[in-house]
Order: structure tokens, then C-alpha cells, then sequence
């Protein structure tokens, strides 16, 4: 492999899962793949966006270490990932009147937060209110393996003219809430997976999904987009795409202030005292 790859499960609701030892396992067994239900009424569908982030700008993995000075180690976690979401505009990803977020900034250094938009739900609420969902954040700021993800199940359209019944319209689009979080994380390297419910009823919904990550996705942003695999499911498309930052090369041993090469030098020494 020379590339980031990824490995994708599924799995039937309520399956019962078989042990090596369980007497219904003979040389006979044959795994069956799981097929979905039926889609929600209404025209609801279900998404999930997910965006796997490495090699953070220095810049960008900053916000999320305490001072040296020491000045804020007093405060509480929730207080200062209050402070980090503000600072860096990871409140504003949504309209802040339909969002609560949550987050907490770790000593020395990290970041969590879970955000529930609307309802919370895809397909809306009990007295017909627009649908939302949650999105949720992770990052690890340090030097050499630094991570940041982003995931979000609230339905958003690929442009403003297939803006779905339950997308208000102060929501962003796919597209402008990836180039959100990019630009907040600023990495190197990151992949972008999209999973969607489709309706028998809408032939072309692959294609739509499909050109959502085309080549022009982050170029303004300094991207080229490097892989790009699609996946047709019995009711689910899944598009996955990987992007690097125009020119950017990883170095494998040699890190800032030399840190990997460090590494390096001591696994050697290690292998020679044996």
C-alpha cells in the first residue's frame, strides 16, 4: 500500500454476532452480506460525512496547547474548548440558533466537542420541525502525528438548487462546510468519506454524489485530489476522496527539530544492543 487506505464493515441491525466456538459454525457456513431496510417516508434520507485530517499546519495545531505561561491552567476543560470554538469559528459551522455544542480543551494540549443541530434527527421532529443531526470533533495537536476529524450526520445538498425538504436554508452546503473545516485545520493530507441513502426513485442520485468530490472541490484552497472511489450499495452510495496540499511531500524519517530522526537513531541503537 501507498497510500492511506480504509476498511469498511457491514453489518444487519440486530445481527447476532458468531464466535469461533459456536456449534452453528461448520465448513458449510456462508456469510451473507446485510441488506437495509426500507428508506424513511417523506423524502428523509440519511448522510454521513466524515473527514480525516493529518499533518496540521503549525498554525493550526497551536489554538489547541495551553500557553506556556501557563496562564490559562487554571480554568475548566469546558471553558477553554468554549474558547478554542470561538476563537477558531467551529461554533459558527451552523447557524448558532438551531446548535448546542459542547466542547472541552484537554491539559496540555487536545480538543473534543459534540454539537447537536435542530432536532437531532435526520428525519426532523415529532411535530414536524426541520431535520439536523450531530456533528462531532476530535484533535491531536502534536508535532509529528498530528490529527483532527470531523463528522456529521445532518442533511445537507450538494448545491442550493437540491437543497432537501428538511435543510433550512441558513445551512451550508456539503462543499462549503468541507472548505469550513479544512481552512479551520489547515492539513497536509486528509480524506473526505460521504455515505447516502438513495431512493429507487432517483436513478442520478450516484452521479450527484459522485461529482460532489470532483478535482475543483479544495483547488482554490491549494488541494489536489489524489484518489476518488465510489461504491454503490442495495440502497446506500459511498464516495470516498483523498486530498494533499499542492507540492506537500511527507517526509517519513526526518521530522521539525529533528524529533523522528531522534527515533530513528535510537530504534537503531536499540537493534544493535541485541
Amino acid at each position: 500500500m501507498n497510500r492511506d487506505h480504509w476498511l469498511l464493515y457491514l453489518t444487519s441491525p440486530n445481527a447476532q454476532p458468531l464466535l469461533p466456538s459456536d456449534a452453528s459454525l461448520s465448513s458449510s457456513f456462508h456469510l451473507s452480506l446485510p441488506s437495509p431496510g426500507p428508506l424513511p417516508s417523506g423524502g428523509h434520507f440519511d448522510s454521513t460525512l466524515e473527514i480525516l485530517m493529518t499533518h496540521l499546519a503549525p498554525a493550526a495545531r497551536a489554538p489547541f496547547f495551553l500557553p506556556a505561561d501557563g496562564s490559562m491552567s487554571e480554568i475548566g476543560g469546558h471553558i477553554l474548548g468554549k474558547k478554542i470554538s470561538q476563537d477558531l469559528g467551529i461554533d459558527t459551522l451552523f447557524d448558532k440558533e438551531e446548535t448546542q455544542l459542547d466542547s472541552f480543551g484537554f491539559d496540555p494540549c487536545g480538543y473534543s466537542a459534540n454539537g447537536v443541530v435542530g432536532s437531532g434527527s435526520p428525519h426532523g421532529s415529532t411535530s414536524g420541525g426541520d431535520g439536523g443531526g450531530y456533528y462531532t470533533i476530535h484533535v491531536t495537536p502534536e508535532e509529528g502525528w498530528s490529527f483532527a476529524s470531523f463528522e456529521c450526520n445532518v442533511p445537507l445538498p450538494i448545491n442550493q438548487s437540491q437543497s432537501p425538504s428538511t435543510t433550512r436554508p441558513t445551512r451550508p452546503t456539503l462543499p462549503n462546510l468541507i472548505k469550513k473545516v479544512v481552512s479551520i485545520f489547515q492539513p497536509s493530507r486528509l480524506s473526505i468519506t460521504l455515505f447516502v441513502s438513495t431512493a429507487p426513485s432517483s436513478p442520478d442520485s450516484d452521479d450527484i454524489n459522485w461529482t460532489a468530490f470532483g478535482k475543483d472541490l479544495l483547488s482554490i484552497d491549494g488541494y489536489d485530489r489524489k484518489d476518488r472511489i465510489g461504491y454503490e450499495f442495495d440502497g446506500y452510495d459511498l464516495v470516498f476522496a483523498c486530498f494533499e496540499k499542492t507540492g506537500w511531500v511527507e517526509d517519513r524519517f526526518v521530522g521539525i527539530n529533528g524529533r523522528l530522526e531522534e527515533e530513528k537513531r535510537l530504534l537503531e541503537k536499540l537493534s544493535l544492543e541485541e
